[in-house]
């Protein structure tokens, strides 16, 4: 780093201060505690979505098969030795009943004898009339728990698993000539098979999405409209398939739009959104995510207007006040709680898209109520762990939604920014609540004050400037945004020293009392904690698309060795810039949740503010662009894993 930023390391250290090896020693005890949180949580986040369902006991319609003793291997070699009905029972029994996930491996079979087992399932598929019927139906259950193990050794070897093994014996054109059966249990069945081949790895999806597996799910989803079980089963498997594809093409050419998800989140009328149903939730939940997987990895906006228009995206929204209404109120942790996730994101992914295109067309649906909605997760009372994780999502579309503040007359000017930053700041001022949140806020209340993507910083500075002065006068927020520079993550450290950056260079003009104000919150020693931080690579939770030139620790540091150097070295300490600025007049921030349309009371002068000969702050290259929180293009945030 600079020379100038050495010479304020040489500075005397605070006699309150441990010494470098301890605090080098808590330091790195902290970031491998901080690591096992990370990775538990987004373990438990990946278990949210089920990539393969089993069939259990329980849900055996005979349960006199449950007196059944034999092994599952025992039950294959039976079924291949002598195919009746009773061997079929017996070993999907074993299969469902078995405690072990893995009870059946296809590298415990040899092959001739695997062969000779799939032959025997397709003759059984095959003759589905009458009363084989039964008989086709315990085929698909075998195969939908076949098709459910878990394979890990095949990640690092050449191990097969049987999905891979059911697609090259082409098994899925026995499969989807079933789901078009005028059976719904078999219907049903051979769904719950596609979506667990689906989810097994990419390569399977490439192959299901080759034999048009895509077009026979759509046509199924467009002819049932009264078996919600069917329904919930069809919209899971095209989930699993949207997890492994880099564009919704394959989707759209296959007949899904958004007129056809709208039909089927309407389809039977007869269901009241007001009285919600588990099955009705069980499916719209499944066809939430579909939207979300679809959204996320379209950059084509012809596409991406085909998968959503006004109609869908209000009645999305009409949905989302409604699960969050339910959720926050009952504690529901049923359906209706898991819609939620996937709804969020899929707001997050219009408003990151198409360079802010839909960012008003978001704000401004059904009254906003998606702002207003988003603005509730983030003042919801005494939040639970569950209830956090899905505020810091709702705080990364808040975040992408304000990217457009200072634009005259913008919905994000004029109606996001007053809903949902003062609540955003509320956040920062409760210790309880996780980093992870505050990580986002952080992210989000930058985007707001760096200039909007792609315009001349001179246009909105005006605007900018009114919203970090009140963020600087609301109670306790310099202090929070000090306090997390002494933080072990990097992606929390540089919004905030940006924020404090902005405040030491614009807001002296405004009031004079600035300079004692950053003084009487430690300022100083926090920046210092940030050089030695970097001196001493002590730094954690950098992204992996931020490098040096776009934010890391080592751009935090030597910003802050700026700030040391401009404003408080000794031999060149001097008062803040308080220009020809007049003194605002006192006041605070209406930090509520105004009547539609919002305003705000803004006092400083306009005319102070044009006649300032410093320059911007929040312009610079490093606060603009995708290095700027989570914004533009950027469709998935810093704490969220791009599932395949």
């Amino acid at each position: 780093l600079r020379s100038t930023r050495q010479h304020t390391m040489k500075r005397t250290q605070r006699s309150n201060m441990k010494s470098s090896s301890v605090t080098s020693l808590r330091e790195s005890m902290n970031k491998r505690r901080l690591e096992l949180s990370a990775k538990l949580r987004k373990e438990k986040k990946s278990q949210q979505l089920q990539v393969k369902r089993r069939l259990i006991g329980s849900q055996l319609a005979d349960e006199s098969t449950n007196k059944v003793t034999f092994t599952p291997i025992e039950g294959l070699h039976n079924l291949i030795s002598s195919p009746s009905m009773f061997t079929l029972s017996a070993l999907q029994t074993s299969l469902a009943t078995s405690k072990q996930t893995s009870s059946l491996q296809l590298s415990e079979i040899p092959t001739q004898q695997a062969d000779q087992f799939l032959q025997r399932m397709v003759t059984f598929l095959t003759a589905n009339t009458g009363d084989n019927m039964e008989a086709c139906i315990l085929s698909l259950q075998i195969l939908t728990n076949l098709a459910a193990m878990e394979y890990p050794e095949s990640y690092y070897s050449e191990c097969s698993s049987w999905c891979k093994f059911m697609l090259s014996r082409n098994l899925t054109a026995t499969l989807l000539s079933l789901v078009s059966s005028q059976n719904r249990q078999v219907q049903q069945q051979s769904c719950w098979v596609i979506g667990n081949i689906a989810g097994d790895s990419q390569q399977c999806r490439m192959q299901l999405i080759s034999e048009n597996v895509i077009g026979a799910l759509t046509i199924a989803l467009r002819q049932n409209k009264d078996n919600m079980n069917l329904l919930r089963n069809i919209a899971w498997a095209l989930c699993n398939i949207a997890r492994g594809v880099d564009s919704a093409l394959p989707f759209v050419q296959g007949g899904i739009t958004a007129n056809e998800m709208l039909n089927a989140l309407l389809l039977n009328k007869s269901i009241n959104i007001q009285q919600p149903q588990v099955t009705v939730w069980d499916f719209r939940k499944e066809l939430y995510w579909l939207v979300s997987f679809l959204t996320s990895k379209e950059e084509n906006e012809e596409l991406f207007e085909t998968l959503m228009n006004n109609e869908f995206l209000l009645v999305l929204s009409q949905h989302f006040q409604y699960v969050t209404q339910v959720t926050l109120d009952n504690r529901d942790r049923s359906s209706i709680f898991q819609s939620v996730i996937p709804l969020i994101r899929i707001f997050g992914n219009l408003a990151t898209a198409a360079d802010g295109k839909y960012v008003k067309g978001v704000i401004e649906v059904d009254n906003h109520s998606i702002v207003g909605t988003l603005a509730m997760w983030l003042q919801v009372h005494k939040p639970c762990g569950e209830t956090m994780t899905i505020a810091t999502e709702a705080t990364w579309v808040a975040g992408a939604l304000l990217c457009d503040y200072g634009y005259a007359n913008h919905p994000s000017t004029v109606i996001a920014c007053p809903l949902l930053v003062p609540p955003l700041c509320r956040v920062l001022l409760k210790g309880t609540f996780t980093l992870e949140w505050k990580r986002e806020v952080l992210n989000a209340i930058w985007n707001a004050l760096a200039a909007p993507p792609g315009s001349n910083a001179e246009d909105t500075i005006i605007q900018r400037d009114s919203l970090l002065l009140e963020i600087y006068r609301e109670k306790g927020m310099v202090r929070a945004l000090v306090g997390m520079l002494v933080c072990l993550d990097v992606d929390a450290i540089r919004p905030a020293i940006n924020m404090l950056d902005a405040m030491h260079r614009r807001v002296g003009r405004y009031d004079e009392n600035a300079s004692t104000v950053l003084r009487e919150a430690e300022c100083e020693h926090a920046l210092e904690h940030v050089c030695n931080a970097a001196s001493l690579n002590a730094s954690y939770g950098g992204s992996s698309n931020w490098q040096h030139s776009e934010g890391g620790m080592e751009y935090c540091a030597e910003m802050a060795a700026n700030l040391i150097d401009d404003f408080y070295v000794e031999e060149h300490d001097e008062e803040f810039d308080v220009g020809a600025a007049a003194t605002s007049q006192s006041g605070s921030f209406e930090f509520g949740v105004l009547s539609p349309p919002p305003t705000f009371d803004f006092t400083n002068s306009q005319d102070s503010a044009q006649s300032s000969v410093v320059s911007d702050p929040m312009s610079s290259p490093a606060g603009r662009g995708m290095a700027r929180g989570r914004g533009r293009g950027r469709s998935v945030p810093a704490w969220m894993n791009q599932r395949s």
